[in-house]
């Protein structure tokens, strides 16, 4: 289906991030691209902390080190590490821009109706943003285990050999709107969901 060339993982320190980062990592290994981790700080509590002469980048970076050392299940090709400030899918979006990222992996962490009401989600509008494809994980999938991951090789691409299981995937043209489409698909899903950014040809 793909095969990335740059993917950017962003991870919130939450426990569904375990699924971003096993799913990049392994994406990274077998098709030998380059891979980018990110955390975005909120920029009130970057900016009380500095106030405060509290170095929070500096213990975002440290914190984020130690998860790629425990969750990262690729020693053998280690991604570069980003701790950025700022408003979320922006930075996202800015970073992937930087780096050349032809694939986003994210995490769908579950948000309570209220928060979803005040805050929004942030895969939601991601996906409605989003100029790259965008993998991303319900809060439920585990990964299979190395035995499942084995036996699933197969003609299907990199996402069936890397996965195990079955994915959904949503095309969209770049530049449309149609991650709605992609999220409205997700909440349903139980599976992990691809929105391939497909470039339209102008005939």
């Amino acid at each position: 289906m793909i095969s990335p060339r740059t993917l950017l993982a962003t991870v919130d320190f939450a426990d569904a991030s375990h699924a971003a980062l096993v799913l990049a990592a392994r994406l990274a290994r077998h098709c030998g691209a380059d891979a980018h981790v990110l955390y975005v700080e909120d920029p009130l509590l970057d900016a009380g902390a500095g106030r405060a002469g509290i170095d929070l980048n500096t213990s975002s970076r440290l914190e984020l080190r130690r998860l790629i050392k425990d969750e990262w299940p690729a020693p053998e090709c280690p991604p570069q590490l980003h701790v950025v400030a700022g408003a979320e899918v922006d930075v996202i979006l800015d970073v992937a821009h930087q780096h050349d990222a032809d694939l986003i992996v994210i995490a769908n962490r579950r948000i309570s109706r209220l928060e979803r009401l005040v805050f929004g989600s942030t895969t939601e509008r991601l996906l409605r943003r989003s100029d790259r494809s965008v993998l991303v994980a319900p809060a439920d999938w585990m990964p299979p285990d190395a035995d499942a991951l084995n036996a699933s090789a197969n003609d299907a691409g990199p996402l069936a050999s890397v996965l195990g299981s079955c994915i959904q995937v949503v095309r969209v043209a770049n530049g449309s709107a149609a991650g709605s489409i992609a999220y409205r698909a997700l909440s349903a899903a139980t599976v992990p969901i691809l929105m391939q950014v497909v470039e339209t040809v102008l005939g």
